[in-house]
């Protein structure tokens, strides 16, 4: 797991590239719950992260984290379940 993988430019460095996506306004306000600190904060930490956009390009599965942490973690399973298939059939 590396937070700023795409800010490095690294990501073609690895045979897999997996993004945890999530629409801005949910990405601002889990922040804003983590850590205390104000909106306009929030959004310069944001805004100092590589984009959504490049994120999505940069990934080869992408993860839609738009539900409870059992639903983000049934995703993770699951791919996790598949390369594992995968792997084995080779």
């Amino acid at each position: 797991m590396i937070p700023l993988l795409v800010e490095t430019g690294k990501e073609s460095d690895f045979d897999l590239c997996v993004v945890v996506d999530v629409d801005h306004q949910t990405q601002l306000a889990r922040l804003m719950a983590r850590e205390p600190m104000t909106r306009e904060d929030a959004e310069s930490r944001i805004a100092a992260q590589a984009t959504r956009e490049q994120r999505l390009a940069a990934a080869d599965v992408v993860i839609h984290n738009v539900g409870t942490v059992t639903d983000l973690t049934k995703q993770v399973d699951g791919l996790w379940s598949d390369l594992i298939s995968v792997h084995a059939g080779e």
